[in-house]
């Protein structure tokens, strides 16, 4: 029975045998992702008013910030004409808006109210605009929107012009990246493709959003460390060091990513290779503590005291250390309270797009699902050994990063009052997914191997058609 499937599965396999999966990824990242980041309307995208801020103000040279308000607030300095674009945009995310709502309505109106200068000559010369919790993010996850609003600030384009491009940019960096991720990965092509197309990463890198970034980072990371536990002999320690500096210094849940190049072969070999294993990981490590030190850790917790009326002292790290050392059943009753919506966090996983308002077809997500755990069912063909410690290496990787996310968002975001874990969001998860598909595929050892790209095609396919459906229905009422 066994031999039956593997030859009923594996004969139309030759069918993709001419398909590069890198190739693939390339082209149906650009095509999808092109479409949603021209459709998605300006500023739509999770936080994006924040995060375009941070990448404008680190194009103007903003790299930790500095620029106060009168109250010791940071941000940034926009000129006239970028100011009243975001101005208006930025206010249709705060107002509500109607079931009959279309932004054709709101382009209309921005275009024919007047002509560009004209507002512009409402506003003074230069406007200061708060980052409003972007504030603490390194400039590593920006660094394609950054040139994109450099060059646009340098031939001086407006709102809407400068933004499409920082969008566009972001889009091909990260997609360039993964597509480097998929030529240089051993195994397991068709299941990080699939991951990287899964509606919420897709969405994230066509935004402006540090959430592509960090993907793709992560990715490489995962990808350099699968290459050197297969073939321990071929060293590409200058790649590790290079793309683990970019990943944790991308969000702080990052740096458990820093254990994997000490995980690449046994203990005793570890113990050997200890010099190199240093190289690679200590200044991922040092630039990660150097940041937090510069910026001073900043979570913006001005902005949660006022929203909640909690004293701002409850979302100090050591103010909450504190409050633990008495308390300490405090977190995991928390963190229960938080997985008891577990349901929510996998839609998001998968896609909820905008800022939560924009839900795909209900049928997308468990089809989609589906497909992103068969595209997992492919033979990982690595020794007995190997296999093993891939699967515990990745396992724990996987849950420590996953334990992380709760527990930062816990003692920077949560107040004590409450009975869950405030802003953890199911799309931060996705970094953890390609560590999850190493050790399922190890652990499994599937036989067959032409479910994973017909899988892996279907999801992406779904997927992007996926995204540009919610959006055409909810933004644009079509």
């Amino acid at each position: 029975m066994r031999r039956l499937a593997a030859r009923v599965f594996t004969r139309p396999g030759s069918r993709f045998r001419g398909i590069s999966p890198a190739a693939l990824f390339a082209t149906v990242s650009i095509l999808f992702g092109t479409a949603i980041a021209l459709l998605t309307p300006p500023l739509r995208g999770p936080d994006e008013s924040a995060h375009f801020l941070r990448a404008y103000g680190i194009a103007r040279g903003d790299i930790v910030p500095s620029v106060v308000d009168q109250e010791g607030r940071k941000g940034v300095f926009l000129t006239a004409e970028v100011y009243e674009g975001f101005a208006y945009f930025d206010a249709l995310q705060q107002m509500r808006r109607g079931a009959s709502f279309s932004y054709w309505d709101a382009l209309e109106e921005y275009w024919n109210s007047h002509e560009v200068t004209a507002r512009a000559d409402n506003f003074p010369a230069r406007v200061f605009v708060r980052y409003a919790g972007s504030e603490g993010y390194n400039p590593v996850p920006y660094l394609p929107h950054v040139v994109a609003a450099w060059a646009a600030q340098l031939i001086g384009l407006e709102f809407l012009a400068s933004f499409y491009l920082m969008r566009l940019a972001g889009l091909l960096a990260v997609t360039a990246i993964i597509t480097y991720a998929l030529v240089i990965a051993p195994r397991l092509h068709w299941a990080f493709l699939s991951i990287a197309m899964i509606p919420a990463a897709l969405y994230g890198r066509a935004v402006i959003n540090p959430d592509g970034s960090v993907l793709a980072y992560s990715i490489a990371v995962t990808v350099l460390w699968l290459h050197a536990s297969i073939f321990p002999r071929q060293n590409r320690s200058l790649a590790q060091a290079v793309w683990l500096c970019l990943c944790t210094l991308s969000k702080p849940p990052q740096i458990v990513f820093a254990s994997l190049p000490a995980a690449t072969g046994t203990w005793r070999e570890a113990l050997r290779s200890w010099r190199r294993i240093l190289a690679v990981v200590t200044p991922a490590v040092s630039l990660s503590l150097l940041w937090i030190v510069l910026s001073g850790g900043d979570v913006a917790a001005w902005r949660l005291a006022e929203l909640s009326g909690t004293p701002s002292e409850q979302f100090s790290i050591v103010w909450k250390l504190g409050f633990l050392s008495q308390q300490p059943w405090h977190f995991p009753k928390a963190l229960l309270g938080t997985l008891q919506q577990g349901g929510e966090l996998w839609r998001q996983l998968i896609g909820v797009l905008g800022l939560f308002d924009v839900v795909l077809r209900t049928w997308t997500y468990p089809v989609l699902t589906a497909l992103l755990l068969a595209s997992w069912v492919i033979p990982i063909d690595v020794p007995a050994a190997v296999g093993r410690r891939l699967i515990l290496v990745a396992g724990l990787t996987a849950s420590a990063y996953i334990f992380a996310i709760f527990a930062i968002f816990y003692l920077v975001w949560t107040p004590v009052q409450t009975d869950e874990i405030w802003g953890v969001q199911g799309r931060y998860f996705i970094p953890a997914l390609p560590l999850l598909a190493i050790a399922a595929a190890a652990t499994a050892n599937f036989k067959i191997s032409a479910v994973a790209p017909a899988a892996a095609l279907a999801g992406a396919i779904i997927s992007g058609v996926a995204c540009i459906e919610a959006i055409l229905r909810v933004d644009w009422n079509w």
